[in-house]
């Protein structure tokens, strides 16, 4: 298999799971600034928390797919050679997190227009999960990319 054309959306899945855990680091780096109640701010950064896990583990299996798809010579094989293995695990993965996040700002906007002080918790999350959205249909859109190659 000819895996020149694989490299770029390989690369952009690395890429956009550094953008991801940046927005991540984000929110959470600023959001002791910001009024929260405090179980809204242990919710808010459990979320980060389990998100940036998920993607420690999408990372790890964008490299096992990397060696499923021939693109790291001299590995060993694996048990399951077929790389939408790892691809459906990415999918799964990266849509639980985004839907988890996407209930976040539900929540956050329905907070924000019943109290103003809660107006800068909202903006910071909000703009944050936009940018993972950007990144995680980039993240789909390699993987369809990836997919499509090896029919």
């Amino acid at each position: 298999m000819n895996t020149d054309i694989l490299v770029e959306p390989i690369a952009t899945l690395r890429r956009s799971t550094s953008l991801i855990s940046e927005n991540l680091s984000y929110i959470q780096k600023e959001l002791p600034e910001l009024h929260a109640p405090e179980n809204l701010r242990d919710e808010i950064i459990a979320a980060c928390r389990d998100f940036e896990a998920a993607i420690w583990d999408v990372n790890s299996e964008i490299r096992n797919l990397e060696e499923k798809l021939g693109m790291c010579p001299g590995e060993p094989e694996t048990a399951n050679p077929d790389p939408r293995v790892p691809i459906g695990l990415i999918g799964r993965w990266m849509r639980a997190e985004i839907e988890r996040m996407h209930q976040l700002v539900i929540k956050l906007r329905e907070l924000a227009s019943e109290d103003a002080n809660m107006g800068g918790l909202e903006v910071l999350v909000t703009e944050s999960a936009a940018n993972i959205l950007y990144a995680h249909k980039d993240i789909r859109d390699s993987l369809d990319l990836i997919t499509a190659h090896l029919r």
